[in-house]
C-alpha cells in the first residue's frame, strides 16, 4: 500500500474537514471468486483452481483502486469497513478447507458497520450521503429507528443518485417513490432541482447487481468553473426504450449538460467513478476517451486514473471504484459503526 501522504493542504481540499473516505475490507473478495467459480465450474478441483485465479485478480484491481484513494487522500482519511456484501456472498461458499485467508491492509483503522444482516448486500456508496449539513441514511439497511442527527431516506442510496451542489438526477425508481420520501420532501424545499434518469440495461451478467442504479453508465461532476456536466455511456443512449429522449429531457430540466462518451472499448462500469470537493476525479484505466474528456472539464492536473484497468470486479459483482467509496463525516460513522 502506499505510504507517502499528500500535502496537508491538498489533503483538506479533497476532503472537507471532518470526513473520511469509507473503503471496504478485502473478506468479500473471497465470497465473489468462489461464487463466479461456482456458476462455470462443476468439477471441485477446476473449480478451486478457477476460483483462486480469479480471487489474485480481484485482489489486484482492489489493490490498484485503494492505493488510488490512499495516494489521492491520504492513508490516514481512509477508514476500512466490513464490506456489505460479504455476508450475502459467504453464504455460496464453503473453503473451509482451503488454506487461505484475504487479511487486511496494514495501517488503516477499520469498524463494523451496524447494518441489518438481512439486507446487507450492498455497496458502501449507498449507506449514507450528505445533502448540505444533513447526512441521509439508507433505512433498508439500518431499520427505522431513530438516530440523532440522520435523516432515514432512499435518497441516501448513492447509486440510484447522481448529485452536483442542490442538482440531482435519480434513477426513476426513485422517482417514482419521491412523494411518500421524507428526504425527498426535504430536498424540494431547500430548492433542489431533481429528474429521472432511465435504468442502464445489464449487459454483464454479475454475480451481484443492482438493476436500479443509475452510476454505472453515468456520472455527474462539477467542472473547474463550478457547472455540472453530465458525463454519459453511448452505449447506454443506444440502450433503446427511449432511453436518449429521457435522458436528455432530465438534464435539460435540471439544466445540465450530456456530454456523450464512447464507451465500446472501455472496461465495464468506466462511469461509476468518484469526485471529491477539489473537483479532483479518480477514474479506472484503460478508458482514454473518457479521461481526457474528464482533463478537458476539470484540468488535467484533476485526474488521477487506476494503476491499470479494473475489468474483473464489474464482470463479477457489477460494481467498480464509486460503488465501493463513500465519504462520511466522521460523527456519522461513529453512530453507524463500532471498531
Amino acid at each position: 500500500m502506499v505510504d507517502s501522504e499528500p500535502s496537508l493542504n491538498i489533503e483538506a481540499e479533497r476532503l472537507v474537514p471532518g470526513e473520511v473516505l469509507v473503503f471496504p475490507q478485502p473478506a468479500f473478495l473471497v465470497g465473489a471468486a468462489w461464487a463466479f467459480a461456482e456458476i462455470s465450474e462443476h468439477d471441485p478441483k477446476m473449480r478451486e483452481a478457477k476460483m483462486l485465479r480469479v480471487l489474485d485478480v480481484l485482489t489486484g484491481e482492489y489493490g490498484q483502486i485503494l492505493d488510488a484513494i490512499s495516494a489521492h487522500v491520504g492513508q490516514k482519511r481512509v477508514v476500512l469497513a466490513k464490506n456489505l456484501l460479504e455476508p450475502v456472498l459467504g453464504l455460496v461458499m464453503d473453503i473451509s478447507y482451503l488454506d487461505f485467508s484475504l487479511k487486511d491492509p496494514v495501517g488503516f483503522r477499520s469498524v463494523r458497520l451496524l447494518a441489518n444482516s438481512e439486507k446487507s448486500n450492498t455497496w458502501l456508496r449507498d449507506v449514507c450521503a450528505k445533502y448540505d449539513d444533513e447526512t441521509f441514511v439508507n433505512p433498508a439497511l439500518f431499520g427505522v429507528e431513530n438516530i440523532d442527527g440522520v435523516t432515514f431516506s432512499g435518497f441516501a442510496e448513492g447509486g440510484r443518485v447522481l448529485k452536483v451542489d442542490k442538482t440531482l438526477l435519480v434513477s426513476e425508481c426513485l422517482w417514482d417513490r419521491r412523494k411518500n420520501d421524507e428526504g425527498a420532501a426535504r430536498l424540494l424545499q431547500r430548492g433542489y432541482k431533481m429528474a429521472p434518469l432511465p435504468v442502464p440495461i445489464n449487459k454483464i451478467r454479475p454475480v451481484h447487481a443492482d438493476h436500479s442504479h443509475i452510476d454505472s453508465h453515468a456520472a455527474l461532476i462539477k467542472d473547474q468553473n463550478d457547472n455540472p456536466q453530465l458525463l454519459v455511456a453511448k452505449s447506454y443512449l443506444l440502450q433503446g426504450g427511449g432511453t436518449s429522449k429521457k435522458a436528455r429531457y432530465a438534464a435539460e430540466t435540471v439544466g445540465v449538460p450530456v456530454v456523450v462518451v464512447d464507451d465500446k472499448e472501455f472496461p465495464g462500469l468506466a462511469f461509476n467513478l468518484i469526485q471529491f470537493a477539489d473537483k479532483s476525479v479518480i477514474v479506472t484505466a484503460g478508458a482514454e476517451s473518457l479521461a481526457a474528456k474528464l482533463r478537458e472539464l476539470v484540468g488535467s492536473d484533476n485526474v488521477c486514473e487506476t494503476g491499470s484497468a479494473i475489468r474483473l470486479l464489474p464482470v463479477i459483482l457489477g460494481g467498480s471504484i464509486r460503488c465501493l467509496t463513500n465519504v462520511i463525516d466522521k460523527k456519522v460513522l461513529e453512530i453507524l459503526s463500532e471498531d
